[in-house]
């Protein structure tokens, strides 16, 4: 047989092998070190490769949602852990004897798979049956009979969430400016533990010891056209026509850096909360960022449905990563004047309504 041959022989059976994984057992690919989230993507998965959009099926979410959720459906690297800690405290007026344990047992995340080889039907369960490490019942901390409402984390848009379906499920949504996202992703990548990118067959991929290498990544996935190109442009676009629907409140992120007491007062409207001046006071103060900083390991992402992490309770992101100063401006300071160019000029031929456009970028009221 001629080498030609040979080789034409070896590929085609690499792909049959390959097209046999993915249709038998596709988790199998997450066991190739380092690259096994590039076989999951060019056989047609998505990236990231925990996400699912399953839960969030119209007919499937009427099983498991409830009048009056509400489902924090932030922009990544937007405020989401900070949101989703803050309307905890309201529902709870910031009380001391609710324990919060881990912002993904409270708040549970229905979009992540934990698991190669999980489904959302095998999760919907575990949520109901599993027993933490230290022998509390999950349950008991997201679904408490003494919330007002319970509560979800989502980055899907009104795209994969049919929000006017669901008049009763409030939606909360959050904006931020768009150099300061991808600015907040640079750290981010890197903050994944290595035993959790092992596990998803080396995603996110570990950055290299290069600031300047690393930000010209980022940007790079996160313009039109990227790897993650929707991340940031595709979300503002469609929870923007949804911003005055009575179940959704729109958000930016300046504008609850910059009055937290009044994103606050604001949120405490929406979801129907009455807080005293005591209460709003003490859940302005746990909401602030010192007070995370202290707790920051409430805020590490637990995986409570993968048995392996919930027995040795660990945890996705290194300690202390999600409690970041998050402050204003940080994309403006660290990119290059031609990156800061690349980025305006995406702007203004994605967000087309100068009213959004404008919003996006800093924040103040809401176009009607």
């Amino acid at each position: 047989m001629g080498v030609v041959k040979l080789l034409s022989v070896i590929v085609a059976l690499v792909a049959i092998a390959i097209g046999t994984v993915k249709t038998v057992k596709p988790e199998l690919f997450f066991l190739v070190p380092n690259v096994g989230f590039i076989l999951h993507v060019v056989t047609g998965g998505r990236l990231p490769p925990y996400f699912s959009e399953d839960a969030w099926e119209p007919s499937e979410m009427k099983t498991w949602i409830k009048d009056g959720d509400l489902v924090v459906a932030t922009a990544a690297k937007s405020g989401t852990t900070w949101m989703l800690f803050c309307t905890h405290q309201i529902r709870t007026k910031g009380s001391d004897d609710v324990e919060y344990g881990d912002v993904s047992y409270s708040t549970p995340w229905p979009d992540c798979i934990q698991k190669p080889g999980n489904t959302w039907a095998m999760q919907k369960e575990m949520l109901n049956t599993t027993v933490l490490a230290d022998g509390k019942k999950l349950v008991d901390y997201w679904n408490h009979p003494n919330f007002p409402f319970r509560i979800f984390k989502s980055h899907y848009t009104p795209t994969t969430i049919k929000v006017k379906e669901f008049p009763k499920v409030k939606f909360l949504s959050m904006v931020r400016n768009g150099l300061d996202v991808v600015s907040s992703l640079v750290p981010f990548f890197r903050a994944h533990s290595d035993e959790f990118r092992t596990m998803w067959g080396g995603f996110p991929p570990s950055s290299p010891d290069d600031a300047e290498a690393d930000r010209a990544a980022r940007i790079a996935e996160v313009l039109p056209g990227g790897t993650l190109g929707g991340v940031y442009f595709n979300y503002a676009k469609e929870w923007w026509p949804y911003r005055n629907e009575p179940n959704v409140l729109m958000l930016h992120y300046a504008d609850a850096v910059k009055d937290l007491g009044g994103t606050i007062a604001k949120l405490a409207d929406f979801l129907d909360v009455k807080l005293s001046s005591e209460e709003k006071a003490k859940v302005t103060e746990k909401c602030g960022m010192p007070y995370m900083k202290r707790n920051t390991h409430m805020f590490n992402y637990a995986l409570p449905l993968n048995p392996e992490y919930n027995a040795q309770d660990k945890r996705i992101m290194v300690s202390g990563s999600l409690t970041r100063k998050g402050g204003l401006g940080e994309g403006k300071a660290i990119f290059t004047d031609d990156q800061k160019t690349r980025w305006a000029a995406a702007e203004v031929s994605e967000l087309t309504d100068i009213g959004l456009l404008e919003w996006a970028r800093s924040g103040g009221p809401l176009t009607p």
